[in-house]
């Protein structure tokens, strides 16, 4: 059978197949799902079919197929899903352990640099590096906001210039 002979007898018979699919799955968008699964697959094996005018039966016989093999598929992984706790980790992780110890490398190298810093430069960049806003940090250190900013941009500064020195990566 040749993509267009195909093609045509699929366009001719839609009209019995689509409801077949919808009896099968109860479902427009599956039925819809499960009709474009079944054509692949006839059209993949399309020169399988000897008589051309029991194309519906052979069609419809694959797309039957492809169903089952769809339903006891999602019937196989509920069981496997639903079985006992000690066969989940294979399917989930649900680990909640995090190795974090490259942020934590990086959190002591910055706070390394910091201290290196100053000491009233290195309290406004250790708030600010923790997440604090300017507004925060000039009320916690009783300094204005000005002064915070140009202490946290004077401590990224020497902590630049420290870094290209040292060669450290942060």
């Amino acid at each position: 059978m040749t993509n267009r002979e195909f093609s045509d007898h699929l366009k001719q018979n839609m009209f019995q197949i689509k409801p077949f699919a919808k009896k099968l799955t109860k479902s427009e968008q599956a039925a819809n799902d499960l009709v474009q699964d079944a054509s692949l697959r006839a059209y993949q094996h399309r020169e399988k079919l000897n008589e051309v005018d029991k194309f519906k039966s052979w069609f419809n016989t694959i797309m039957y197929n492809t169903f089952l093999n769809q339903y006891k598929k999602r019937a196989r992984r509920r069981r496997i899903l639903n079985s006992t706790e000690a066969s989940v980790p294979r399917f989930f992780n649900k680990s909640t352990d995090v190795n974090d110890g490259y942020e934590k490398l990086k959190h002591d190298d910055v706070f390394e640099l910091c201290q290196r810093v100053g000491d009233s430069s290195y309290k406004a960049f250790v708030l600010y590096y923790e997440g604090y806003s300017y507004k925060e940090i000039a009320k916690k250190l009783k300094i204005a906001i000005g002064t915070v900013k140009s202490r946290i941009h004077f401590a990224r500064s020497k902590m630049k210039k420290l870094t290209k020195k040292h060669s450290i990566s942060v």
